[in-house]
């Protein structure tokens, strides 16, 4: 028998929070730029916090 599901969670950044998606944005851009540059990996092929860079 399995125990019971739990409950959704939504999250949500504050107002505050929010102030930080530029910068992350920035960054964004600037890695698929150095992706590009380095011929690395192809843009959009992100890896998750759980996979091993390298």
């Amino acid at each position: 028998m399995t125990g019971p599901v739990p409950a959704p969670v939504i999250y949500r950044l504050t107002p505050y929070g929010k102030t930080v998606l530029p910068v992350v944005e920035g960054v964004r851009v600037w890695g698929e730029a150095h992706l590009e540059r380095t011929g690395g990996a192809v843009p959009g092929s992100a890896l998750s916090c759980g996979e091993m860079v390298g």
